[in-house]
């Protein structure tokens, strides 16, 4: 990831292994534009194929028999990338749709185009395209079983599950759509996750920084707001207040909720009263929070969770 994140633009690579390349980093909107664009140009049609096919025959033939062979299997070999290209990005076109609307009848589509190619690369004994058939059907495996459909509960235990189930979609939808998608949990993540959607569970998650917690932490969040009920999330600086803030604005604003840090010198004002008592998410410090309390204990009346 770290090699390709800075060499990509400069890279001589083929269609095919850009096409690898942008599924790893997670570029999901400009590996869908590739495909979109390849798809609308008819550059792996069969036409297209036949084209190429037919211009192989055409050189050789001008050129003669002298070197015949040789250009005759390098013209041939063009147009069998062509169609391998052609169904490569079938089967990547058919696994992001399985990503933005979780039916995983798609990803099945998916796996059955990619080993297609996967067989023709190996009989034709076309080793690269052998490898980008072989390597995108394992990333495959590993980020749809790893994917927020697969290990985001769909039914939560209890609670209202249409609003959860809404809620959840959105919640995906607006991650997948992100310039670096995110549409997968980390193997640190994944056991809190299963527990997130149970409301009468607690949990505490100790992990390393930049190790997952904060997604953890959204997960019981969306659960939350499925509920109908507020939340309030601690921190114990006013810079990591602001910080908090902004990553929950970016994942919760587009889900309609609102979003409040309080901070700063001990009191609350008319504004901060008001945003303890309606905000979707209050981010506060434990001595805003705690002078607001002591003022007026309702505060928590309609909390069902606090980070």
């Amino acid at each position: 990831f770290s090699m390709l994140f800075v060499t990509l633009e400069d890279a001589n690579l083929s269609r095919m292994e850009s096409a690898l390349a942008l599924l790893i980093l997670r570029s999901l909107d400009q590996l869908e534009a590739e495909i979109i664009a390849w798809n609308l140009d008819g550059t792996g049609s069969d036409e297209a194929v036949q084209a190429e096919l037919m211009q192989a025959l055409e050189d050789d033939a001008d050129q003669g028999a002298v070197d015949e062979y040789e250009d005759d299997e390098e013209g041939i070999s063009e147009a069998l990338d062509l169609a391998l290209t052609d169904q490569l990005y079938g089967g990547l076109g058919a696994f992001l749709l399985a990503l933005q609307t979780g039916e995983a009848e798609l990803l099945e589509v998916a796996r059955a185009e990619l080993e297609d190619g996967l067989d023709a690369a190996a009989e034709l004994n076309l080793v690269p395209q052998w490898w980008c058939f072989r390597l995108t059907l394992q990333l495959l495996d590993d980020l749809w079983g790893s994917s927020f459909h697969v290990v985001l509960p769909t039914n939560p235990p209890e609670g209202d599950g249409e609003a959860w189930q809404q809620l959840r979609r959105l919640f995906i939808a607006t991650l997948f759509g992100r310039k670096r998608s995110e549409i997968e949990l980390w193997p640190s993540q994944i056991d809190a996750a299963h527990r997130s959607v149970d409301s009468t569970d607690n949990l505490v998650v100790s992990l390393p920084t930049s190790a997952g917690k904060t997604r953890v932490a959204e997960l019981c969040i969306l659960k939350c707001l499925s509920e109908g009920r507020r939340v309030v999330f601690v921190t114990p600086l006013r810079a990591l207040s602001a910080q908090t803030e902004t990553g929950l604005q970016r994942t919760f604003g587009p889900l309609g909720k609102t979003i409040s840090a309080l901070y700063g010198s001990i009191g609350t004002s008319g504004f901060e009263e008001d945003a303890l008592k309606t905000r979707h998410i209050v981010v506060a410090t434990p001595e805003k929070l705690d002078f607001a309390l002591r003022n007026d204990p309702t505060i928590l009346d309609d909390v069902g969770l606090v980070v």
